[in-house]
């Protein structure tokens, strides 16, 4: 390579140092449309706006979905207007109820100390916000057939039943969640105060547990209401 004022002689070749230094410089990224930016950040709104009506459909295949989309799912099922959307919402129901057994267990053992119980409660209480909102969208749907759809007495009965018990028990675990938030495990005041509100409870929510856990099967006559 030769040097010259103005030039390099680069491979038997003039080359001037402003041509070099465009050479040397990064080329420039070129922007994303600006609906592929759409996509890449909202991929749910995305899904709304492009696929539509096609949300229909894919209600029907809410299993698989919820596998990989979770989020998909909800926004599928956000309002229950169909068997489809009662499905999910009853599967996604079931499995919060057993999360929140499954959290709070562990208060049963009589070695549990009150702060590793309460630990649990509040570490569950997203499970328990999530029962109630399942219940509050079922219940409301319910009451929707109710008021635009006839059907035998003993449905109606046998429904209404089942979601009494439900809100019951939402009820009552709240009441016991809001008392376990309330404490504070170090001050033997505030503990004897939570025996006397749980103690207060206690039966109400025993009941509400029992009966969520024994309802009866809906009848066969029922089948599609």
């Amino acid at each position: 390579m030769k040097e010259t004022s103005d030039t390099l002689i680069l491979n038997g070749e003039k080359v001037s140092a402003d041509t070099l230094m465009s050479r040397n410089e990064p080329p420039k990224k070129k922007r994303k449309k600006w609906w592929l930016r759409l996509i890449l950040s909202h991929p749910i709104l995305a899904y709304v706006l492009i696929v539509g009506g096609t949300g229909a459909i894919l209600s029907k295949y809410w299993k698989p979905i919820d596998r990989y989309f979770p989020a998909l799912n909800e926004l599928i099922h956000s309002n229950v207007s169909d068997q489809s959307d009662i499905n999910y919402e009853v599967y996604k129901l079931r499995q919060s109820e057993r999360t929140y057994a499954r959290g709070i267990a562990v208060c049963n053992l009589q070695t549990t100390s009150l702060a590793a119980c309460r630990s649990a409660y509040l570490a569950s209480e997203p499970a328990l916000a999530d029962i109630s909102n399942r219940v509050g969208k079922l219940d409301s749907a319910w009451q929707n057939e109710l008021d635009h759809r006839a059907m035998p007495d003993v449905c109606r009965q046998t429904g209404s039943n089942e979601y009494h018990a439900l809100d019951q028990y939402v009820l009552q675990e709240q009441r016991v969640m809001a008392v376990m938030k309330a404490v504070d495990p170090k001050s033997p005041a505030n503990v004897a105060r939570m025996k006397e509100q749980l103690s207060s409870i206690g039966p109400a929510e025993v009941a509400a547990v029992a009966t969520v856990t024994h309802l009866p099967p809906w009848p066969k006559e029922c089948a599609g209401y």
